[in-house]
Parts: C-alpha cells; structure tokens; sequence
C-alpha cells in the first residue's frame, strides 16, 4: 500500500500519516533500525570494556584501578571532638572516621587527634607529657588503615564522660554543655597543635590543619 502523505507523526505503537496506518513492512523496517542503534551502543560500550581489560595483559582479569597518587604527598591533621568509631554523636565522627582513610590511600601522611573520652583498648599511651594552662596532658596513640589516630588524655575528657553514651560527651544529657566545656576544649585545641610536632612520629609545623 502507498503513503501518499509526507507529514507524520509517532507513537509507541505505530505510526501515522495523515490518519493512515504505515503497512507493516514500513513498521519493522524502523522498528529493525531502532534496534541496531541500541545494539551498536551497547557494543561499543563492551567494546571499551574489552579494549581496557586485554590491553596489554592478553585474557588476564581486569584490575581496578588504583586511586591516582599525588606528586606532592601532603602533611594533614585532622581536628575533631569525635571520632568513628572511638567516638561519635552525629556526622562529624563519621567524616573524621572515614576521609583521612581515603586520603591515606592517595599517598597523603593523614593523623586525627581527638579527646580520649574512653580506655580505649587499642590506643597505646606515648609516654609523651605536656603541659597545658599548668596541667598535664598525655597522648595516646593507634594506627589503623594508614591513619595515625592520636587521643588527648585529660581527667576532663575521660573522667567526665567514661563509660557513657556519645550524647554525653558535652554534657550530662544530650543538648546541654559542661559548664567547664570552654576549658575543656582549649586544652584539647592546644594539646592537638603540640601533637603535630611533640609526638615521636611527629608532622612536624609543616601541616595542613584540618
């Protein structure tokens, strides 16, 4: 059957010229032709797949690609009250726990320091002391998965809060402060700044505070 009209229009379906139905060997004809355009993009995508993982290597599997290694290693200390999984209330323990991980992996030297609000069984006492608005203040450390994981002792972190739930770190229940927090935290930020360079691992001043 002939199609006289030239103006057309598609469905889903079937198409239409002018109220009239193309015949069927029009029908399959597109139809065929829409398939090849979705068959020849998926072999090219297959085809890139392929290309990459017999390049150079013949039938071995494809190997992951490793995170691509900075040529400038940095020095990064990180800042936080909490820490996963060592500590956490919300959010901030777990970017502190899980982002120096990430940076390590890409060749950077990443350390965390946060308060020791716990014994913390697999956190060593340094033996390294210092002093701090006239008090003593000690660091222990744990190294895991690449990152140096640095804890600030104090009787106002532990003493406080030891044995307790991670709502309670900045006070007796959640969404109240310790009436001594602006010490607290003082000592905790200078203490953090001496271990970059106090400790035997130590950064040194050359670092990025985070």
């Amino acid at each position: 059957v002939a199609v006289k009209s030239t103006t057309c229009s598609t469905s889903s379906f079937s198409l239409h010229c002018s109220g009239r139905t193309l015949n069927k060997n029009t029908s399959r004809s597109l139809s065929r032709n829409n398939v090849q355009v979705r068959v020849s993009k998926r072999q090219n995508t297959i085809q890139r797949v392929v290309t990459r993982a017999s390049a150079g290597a013949g039938a071995n599997p494809v190997v992951p690609e490793l995170p691509e290694v900075p040529s400038t290693p940095l020095d990064i200390v990180f800042v936080a009250a909490e820490v996963a999984p060592w500590s956490k209330t919300g959010g901030l323990g777990d970017v502190v726990g899980g982002l120096p991980i990430e940076l390590a992996k890409r060749g950077h030297r990443v350390m965390t320091v946060a308060p020791r609000y716990d014994q913390y069984s697999d956190a060593w006492d340094t033996s390294v002391v210092i002093d701090v608005l006239g008090e003593q203040v000690r660091f222990f450390h744990s190294k895991k998965k690449g990152v140096d994981r640095v804890f600030i002792d104090h009787p106002c972190f532990l003493a406080k809060v030891y044995g307790k739930t991670g709502s309670k770190l900045y006070g007796k229940k959640s969404g109240s402060d310790f009436v001594d927090n602006e010490k607290r935290f003082r000592i905790f930020c200078e203490a953090a700044i001496e271990a970059a360079r106090a400790l035997p691992f130590s950064y040194g001043e050359d670092v990025t505070f985070v």
